[in-house]
């Protein structure tokens, strides 16, 4: 854990929200998210993680 204090508190923030929003577009490609007649491409997923993370913090 030593390498995490030494990182500026900013890069900290941006790297959480980097693994929020990329855990968000894994979870939206599981079945369960979608639809078996839909046909949903991961850029679609990782942009509406990013957008549901970046919109409600």
């Amino acid at each position: 854990m030593k390498s995490i204090e030494k990182q500026s508190p900013a890069r900290i923030i941006a790297l959480g929200f980097l693994a929020v929003i990329l855990a968000g577009s894994f979870l939206l490609m599981t079945p369960l998210c979608v639809r078996p007649e839909v046909d949903l491409h991961y850029v679609d997923a990782l942009f509406t993680s990013a957008s549901a993370v970046c919109v409600t913090g």
